[in-house]
């Protein structure tokens, strides 16, 4: 059921044990791989990758010590711990981890843990888990499709796409709603809170080495099944881009990569002249900007995305867009003055990483569900 089989966690979703990974191991742990890395012989829990049929380990003293190393969360004085679900929409299978929005709740999950909590990533094949009545909140990152919110825990849903699919009646079923757009939020009577970026790895020193070395343009993303709009519109400007991503081929388009880690992605849009962005339409009429956008501009890279209602007012400064293939074409092109310089880049970077951080929205997701259990009890 794409739950830990045995022993440490029963029935727990693979993500509760990833502080584990590279742990020794007293047996065969059934779920995940065990490996036995060198000639020292030991087998060790490894989280990125599984397989089926491994068998159950006894219980015993070393799975004991184990499954304290894995509940364990950071004490922060003065703030309870809780149990977390985030719930999203990417399978639970490993091929889920190339979708964004599992990258996402990692580095939500990362933040509230720096807070005290304790979390687990849910996916729809692990949503219905015996285990998840345990939870003290499920918080859900609103994909593709409606979850129905938990019948005894804190129900947090954050909008963060597709907000033509969400109704109000559907905002009405859970605790306490929030929307990554301003504008959106207001018309529907809910909490704004904007996507994020990652600053333990997206900040103006993380990639400062790098900048200017990389290609002139480029863009990282999935065809998503046709060609993403500023592609195309790339493409009829007649402009060479380093496209990154999977599902090119089939529409004519050569990749440099299929993939990216996400720990060279802080280098990557560093180095680059420009980086390209685009959003599904709806998104951008709504205002919800992209965590993409902010990722780019806090390592202080130029960003080229198209027009998003409300976006200046969102970083308090007025940056360049797209709308056309002579837009691209013209700001594609030395010497980029369109752009602030790199001082009031980094400048701006400093501003993304300061307001729009995981952490900060770990803490206003946090004290949205203290002041709800709290009114509750």
């Amino acid at each position: 059921d794409l739950t830990v089989a045995a022993p440490v966690l029963v029935g727990h979703p693979v993500s509760a044990i990833e502080r584990l990974d590279g742990a020794r191991l007293p047996g065969p742990f059934a779920g995940v791989v065990a490996r036995v890395p060198g000639a020292a012989g030991d087998t060790v829990l490894a989280t990125s990758s599984w397989v089926v049929g491994a068998g159950a380990a006894p219980a015993g003293p070393g799975w004991d010590d184990l499954e304290r190393r894995a509940r364990a969360v950071t004490v922060v004085e003065g703030t309870p711990s809780l149990a977390w679900s985030i719930d999203i929409a990417a399978g639970a299978a490993p091929i889920g981890r190339r979708w964004g929005d599992w990258h996402f709740a990692r580095s939500l999950a990362d933040a509230l843990e720096r807070l005290g909590q304790w979390v687990e990533i849910d996916h729809p094949e692990t949503r219905g888990r015996a285990t998840r009545p345990e939870t003290d909140v499920v918080l859900t990152l609103r994909g593709l499709e409606r979850v129905a919110p938990a019948a005894d825990a804190t129900s947090l849903l954050w909008v963060i796409s597709h907000p033509e699919d969400v109704t109000p009646a559907e905002l009405a079923t859970h605790d306490v709603a929030f929307a990554a757009s301003t504008t959106w939020a207001a018309r529907h009577g809910v909490t704004p809170l904007l996507q994020c970026t990652d600053t333990t790895r997206f900040h103006p020193g993380a990639a400062a080495d790098a900048a200017g070395h990389g290609p002139g343009v480029l863009f990282v993303g999935n065809a998503r099944g046709g060609v993403r709009p500023v592609v195309a519109a790339a493409r009829e400007a007649g402009i060479g881009v380093a496209v990154v991503g999977s599902g090119w081929a089939e529409h004519g388009i050569e990749v440099v990569a299929d993939r990216i880690a996400n720990a060279d992605l802080p280098a990557a849009y560093a180095s680059a002249a420009v980086v390209l962005n685009d959003h599904h339409a709806d998104m951008a009429a709504e205002g919800f900007v992209s965590n993409r956008v902010l990722d780019v501009l806090a390592v202080g890279g130029r960003l080229l995305t198209d027009p998003v209602a409300g976006l200046d007012d969102v970083l308090g400064v007025a940056l360049p867009t797209w709308g056309t293939p002579a837009d691209l074409a013209r700001l594609t092109a030395p010497p980029y003055d369109a752009w602030p310089d790199d001082a009031a880049r980094l400048a701006l970077a400093d501003r993304v990483v300061a307001e729009h951080s995981f952490d900060a929205r770990a803490r206003t997701l946090l004290d949205a569900a203290l002041t709800h259990r709290a009114a509750r009890s």
